[in-house]
């Protein structure tokens, strides 16, 4: 219903602008380990995302314009840095 997505905006605006917040930090600081673990929590709620899902949508949030623009309006190198605090997080398994 209406009221569920406006509360699930506004969660995400707030894991968003937590990290853009921490972005004075290195990504793998703990701190910054915490927003991405609140990220993660925050996606799955939409489906399942395995670990290298979480790290996929990192890239994308650099490589796709639109979801680059939207984290850029909300700081500068945001999706940078989401990006590479993922990597941190969920490193590739070989």
């Amino acid at each position: 219903d209406r009221d569920q997505f406006e509360r699930l905006q506004k969660e995400g605006q707030s894991v968003y602008e937590t990290l853009a917040g921490l972005m004075h930090l290195p990504p793998g600081a703990p701190s910054v380990q915490e927003g991405i673990d609140r990220f993660a929590a925050y996606i799955r709620r939409f489906g399942d995302y395995p670990d290298c899902a979480l790290r996929g949508l990192g890239e994308m949030y650099v490589e796709d314009g639109r979801f680059k623009a939207f984290f850029e309006a909300i700081a500068p190198g945001l999706a940078e840095f989401i990006r590479d605090a993922l990597r941190e997080r969920y490193p590739p398994t070989r």
